[in-house]
């Protein structure tokens, strides 16, 4: 599979068409990109048309990506511009890696007047069955996530947040 590859992305969206698919989940977008390089916008501009079609039909495509040793999604940011939503994962500050999938879910793109709001996820094991627990996060949670995954400077925090500088150095000595 090549996203890259003009008959692989006909083949898709014939394929979606004909069954009436209304969500394309594509797992993960540097396995099925070979022969882009991440790194150069201009590669990216090969499967650009065919996405904005799939919007067009309109088919939802699902990404998954991983993030880069910075945190941030790896390669060149070109490919975010005709994403409507870009969702991140983050590690929780107080990750168990022995209880189970346990997450906070956060919009770091959204097209809609007002910021979605940010989840934490826990996925526990109980005998055959998954307990799944969500909620909202609390903003002392988000901020601590925040740190933790390198955000060093209030203004850095504030803007990640959409909150002001003031309620990010009350969150601090929390």
């Amino acid at each position: 599979m090549n996203l890259a590859n003009l008959n692989f992305q006909q083949g898709i969206l014939e394929y979606c068409s004909t069954r009436k698919i209304e969500l394309l989940c594509l797992d993960n977008l540097s396995a099925l990109a070979s022969g882009i390089d991440e790194n150069k916008s201009i590669d990216w501009e090969k499967s650009q048309p065919w996405l904005l079609q799939l919007r067009r039909v309109p088919i939802t495509v699902l990404f998954i990506h991983h993030a880069g040793r910075n945190n941030e999604m790896r390669g060149s940011s070109k490919r975010e511009d005709p994403a409507s939503w870009i969702m991140r994962l983050d590690s929780p500050s107080d990750f168990n890696e022995n209880a189970g999938a346990h997450f906070i879910t956060r919009f770091t793109k959204w097209r809609c007047e007002k910021q979605p709001k940010t989840y934490e996820w826990i996925y526990t094991p109980n005998g055959d069955e998954v307990c799944i627990e969500v909620k909202e996060a609390s903003p002392l949670d988000i901020f601590r996530s925040h740190v933790e995954n390198g955000l060093d400077t209030c203004t850095m925090i504030s803007d990640e947040m959409a909150i002001s500088a003031g309620y990010v150095s009350r969150l601090a000595p929390a």
